[in-house]
């Protein structure tokens, strides 16, 4: 889904029809099979190879298949968010919306997001600094959307709230010697790499930052 908004600027820039199709054709594909009915998500999802039939959703860095990998959600949210800024679809409004209330319920009052939503009792609930900063940019973004005033506030209210716990949880800008912005980066806890610095949740803190401020020109 994050790709998606480099298909949209090489439609606009060329006017190639075929850029923005295979874009909306991804996004649908995604919504129907990626979005499950309670507003979480799957990582990934399997396909039949030979006839293209939807077979089943999986996880790679979740906890479970049946889980909800925090980051996913939030690649998902800000996904949405762009598809939507890039072609004012209702339907993407409507899952970035969807996602986005699912989010704000489940990341409850806490600081940062655990990196994973549905963890039993026996896991570590390790906080995945790259989640909250991904989940804060796209809420920034579809709080800038042709949207309601009070709507617009309540997803900026969360993005906030994100970038608040990101600073007061994970902020290493004062600390000698680190070689990233944010601590807590759950990167891929089944493999083991549970806590550490992410480049890619240092961009998007910053990107979060920047929306924060009213920046609106990035990549594409």
């Amino acid at each position: 889904m994050q790709n998606l908004a480099l298909l949209y600027w090489a439609h606009r820039e060329t006017a190639i029809e075929d850029y923005r199709d295979v874009a909306q054709i991804h996004a649908a594909t995604a919504a129907s099979c990626l979005v499950r009915d309670d507003d979480t998500s799957f990582h990934t999802f399997i396909f039949d190879p030979s006839t293209g039939e939807p077979l089943r959703g999986e996880t790679h860095q979740g906890y479970a298949d049946a889980s909800c990998w925090s980051r996913g959600q939030a690649w998902l949210m800000h996904g949405f968010a762009q598809c939507y800024a890039a072609t004012r679809d209702p339907a993407h409004l409507d899952v970035a919306r969807r996602l986005s209330a699912k989010a704000e319920a489940l990341v409850g009052s806490t600081a940062v997001p655990v990196w994973d939503f549905n963890l039993p009792d026996t896991e570590t609930p390790y906080i995945d600094s790259s989640a909250g900063a991904v989940m804060a940019a796209g809420l920034y973004l579809l709080a800038d959307q042709d949207i309601p005033a009070e709507e617009a506030l309540r997803w900026r209210a969360f993005a906030d709230r994100l970038v608040d716990g990101l600073l007061s949880t994970c902020d290493l800008t004062k600390t000698e010697g680190a070689q990233g912005l944010l601590a807590h980066g759950a990167a891929h806890v089944p493999a083991g790499r549970c806590d550490t610095m992410l480049p890619y949740g240092d961009y998007y803190f910053m990107e979060a930052l920047m929306r924060s401020v009213g920046h609106t020109q990035f990549f594409w």
